[in-house]
Order: C-alpha cells, then sequence, then structure tokens
C-alpha cells in the first residue's frame, strides 16, 4: 500500500509476505515508470524458526541397525513454512534410552537450515526399540519411535525408493546423480551386513521425444550398485524437452542370481512436487531446461515504427536465449531476467550533442515463452539510439548489452 504523503518528500510503501522468494514490481507515476524502481527487485527471507512447522526427515528416525550409525536431519521452517537456509537455530536432542546402550550428540548446524543427526545402538542391546524426540526451546518438533532391526535382510521393492531425483531443475548439459535406495519390508535401508544386491536387479528407464535416435537425448547408466544403487543421468542434448522417469527393481534371488518375478516400480521421492498436483507415482514427469541467459545471445526487436509522434510508445520484444539458443522459460524455478531498456536522444533541435536516457516502463509480466514486452514513451521530437541490457540473475556480474538490434534507430516528430 501506499500511504499518504509525508511532507519529507517521498511517499512509504508497504507490502506483506508470506512467502520467502524474489519478488519484483514496478512504481509509475501517470503511467511512467519511476526511475530506479521500474522494476524494482526485493528479497523476502524467511522469518526466526518456529518448532510447529519444523520437521524431521531421514530413515534414521524410523529405525537403526545395532553397530551401525543412523542418521537423521531437522529442517527449519518459519512460522509460514519457508524453509530456513541459514544456522543458528538451537534444536535439542534426546534419545531413550540413552547412553551407555545408546550414544548420540546434538544436532550439527551444516549452517544451510539443516541439522544433522547421528546415534548408534551398542552391539549388546537387548531392547527393540527407542524414543527420539527433538526440541526446540522447550516445543516439541517431533518425536517418534524407530526400530532396532537384525542383520541379514533382504530387498522390498515396495518400500525401496530413489533419493535426490530434482530434475525438473536440470538445465541443458547438466549431469544429475541421485541414488536408489534399498530397503527392508519396515523401510529401513540396507547396510553392508544385509544382502547384497548387483545393478542388475535395477533398471532406469527414460522415454521421451528424442530418446529412440542417436546418440539419446539422455541416457541413464547403472554403477556402484552392489548394496546402494547410483544411478547417473547425463543430459547429452542441448535441447529443452519434456521426458519421463521410471526406476524399478525386483526382489532379487542371490542363489540363482537372478531376479524373482519381473521388475516393478519402485517408491518415488517423498519430496517430488513437480508438476504442480501431479500424482507422485512412477513414472515422473521431467524436463530438461534451458540454461542461464546470456546477454551475447539474447535478442531485442523493434515492434514498433522507427519513425512515430512525439508522446508514442517505443515497443520492444525482449527474448532470453541460453548458450545453445534455447529461448529462456520463466516459472517457479527461473522467475526472470533482469533486462532494462533505453533510448538515448541523439538530436533534438537547439539540444544537438546532448543526451537524456529513458528508464524501462514494464508493460507486464514476463511471459512463459521467455520474453518480455517492453515499452517507452517518448517526449522529445528528435532522433534516439535505443540499447536493451541484459543483467543475469543468479551469479552473472555487471549488465551486459544485449545483441544489436536489427533497427535500433527511432525518430520522434512534432
Amino acid at each position: 500500500a501506499i500511504q499518504p504523503y509525508s511532507g519529507e518528500y517521498f511517499y512509504p510503501i508497504s507490502y506483506f509476505a508470506r512467502s520467502a522468494l524474489d519478488i519484483s514490481g514496478t512504481v509509475s507515476f501517470d503511467g511512467v515508470g519511476v526511475p530506479l524502481a521500474s522494476p524494482f527487485i526485493a528479497k523476502i527471507v524467511p522469518g526466526v524458526a518456529d518448532a510447529t512447522q519444523s520437521t524431521v526427515e531421514g530413515d534414521g528416525f524410523k529405525g537403526a541397525q545395532k553397530g551401525v550409525v543412523a542418521k537423521f536431519q531437522i529442517i527449519a521452517r518459519d512460522q509460514y513454512n519457508n524453509t530456513i537456509t541459514s544456522g543458528g537455530t538451537p534444536f535439542e536432542l534426546d534419545i531413550v534410552p540413552g547412553a551407555p546402550l545408546v550414544t548420540f550428540s546434538q544436532p550439527r548446524d551444516l549452517r544451510t537450515g539443516y541439522y544433522e543427526v547421528e546415534y548408534e545402538i551398542s552391539e549388546s542391546a537387548t531392547f527393540v526399540q527407542v524414543v527420539i524426540s527433538v526440541t526446540l526451546a522447550g516445543v516439541n518438533v517431533e518425536t517418534g519411535t524407530a526400530i532396532i532391526v537384525a542383520d541379514n535382510r533382504v530387498m522390498n521393492v515396495a518400500q525401496t525408493t530413489v533419493s535426490g531425483v530434482r530434475l525438473e531443475a536440470g538445465l541443458t548439459t547438466d549431469t544429475h546423480t541421485f541414488l536408489i535406495i534399498p530397503k527392508d519390508a519396515n523401510g529401513i535401508p540396507l547396510s553392508s551386513r544385509d544382502q547384497e544386491l548387483p545393478t542388475n536387479a535395477f533398471e532406469v528407464i527414460i522415454s521421451g521425444p528424442d530418446t529412440s535416435s542417436a546418440p539419446p537425448a539422455i541416457t541413464a547408466q547403472v554403477s556402484n550398485g552392489v548394496r546402494t544403487g547410483a544411478f547417473v543421468v547425463t543430459y547429452t542434448r542441448t535441447v529443452t524437452r519434456w521426458y519421463s522417469l521410471d526406476v524399478k527393481a525386483c526382489a532379487w534371488n542371490s542363489d540363482v542370481n537372478m531376479c524373482i518375478g519381473s521388475k516393478v516400480s519402485v517408491t518415488p521421492p517423498l519430496d517430488w512436487t513437480f508438476p504442480e498436483n501431479a500424482p507422485r507415482i512412477f513414472p515422473l514427469a521431467f524436463v530438461i531446461r534451458p540454461g542461464i541467459s546470456l546477454a551475447s545471445l539474447s535478442t531485442a526487436e523493434l515492434l514498433s515504427a522507427a519513425t512515430m509522434g512525439a508522446g508514442s510508445q517505443l515497443r520492444v520484444k525482449l527474448q532470453a536465449v541460453d548458450v545453445f539458443s534455447n529461448n529462456a522459460i520463466y516459472d517457479n524455478f527461473y522467475p526472470s531476467d533482469a533486462f532494462s531498456l533505453t533510448a538515448t536522444l541523439l538530436v533534438s533541435g537547439s539540444d544537438v550533442g546532448l543526451e537524456a536516457t529513458l528508464d524501462l516502463v514494464e508493460s507486464g509480466p514476463p511471459k512463459v515463452e521467455g520474453y518480455y514486452n517492453a515499452q517507452l514513451t517518448l517526449t522529445r521530437a528528435g532522433e534516439y539510439e535505443v540499447s536493451a541490457k541484459l543483467g543475469q540473475f543468479g551469479g552473472a556480474v555487471g549488465i551486459v548489452d544485449v545483441v544489436s538490434f536489427q533497427s535500433s534507430i527511432a525518430t520522434a516528430t512534432g
């Protein structure tokens, strides 16, 4: 909301946000963008950690094997369920029964909003479960019962899952690695004391428009699959495409070294949220996305006439492009690019030699297809040189010029 004029030569502007993200907006006066505020970028950061919203994740919270270190993580979240990305939250841990049969330390701060917990149950323990409690400032975060599992367990395909599959954010030519986690009937991961599993017990199936060609758009290779299968998924094409992923496994007979029955899909990752509202079942849909937009390959197209009357709008289409000439895609993963558009007055009656730079007036939000429709209002007669620039979000330094306009001179008359 814009507050009433304060008499101090400025108007306070306030807004309220529940989500931690970068937001963009514009400030205009009489339809013309205000310099340095059109657009403006505001970074909304998470609040303080809230015990009722923070969560506990990891197989070690459900069970453990004697003599094997069990692990789980605490994720700090604020009252609006935003994940906190910095450290310093004083979570506390208690496990009953405690020492000497159960050894543990307080949560280790990873300085990322995640806190790692490790504990180990003695080989001499005779109990069958432990109670784990995580608290924050005396308020319960989560309390659970972890069972003690035996040795020589076998893989249960229905409980086996994958970890680290976030392929929806993959860029062109990226290489991603994710794990298949073999688990027992209780959902506890297998260890070196349990059934040995070869890579033949697993299968990765990727289907899409290019997978039948040579070389395929994506190749999947199974490696290190003796007890925990690590599947390396490599993007080998430089084009953006939708694909589907299926990960299958079979119950394995170690005596004859072959599957018992056919392979069936394992359990998808719990954090799978893309596409939005899609069912969490295999096959999962994912996309190879365009890379970071490059100013040197992005384009600017003059949509309005090169000669116009004073007060008319100069309209330009700004198209963001990655290193492989893929048009940008704007969505929750890559929301926008920092385009700007200026027109420098070269000649104007008695003002010959003077320069005036006009600021970008954004006509609307970025498009899903990765372009902006931008406009400038030229109020003075004369000849202008039009320039578009792109400042990349996410690590690029400075602002660099976009490729030149095909027709970069606009003339205002009257």
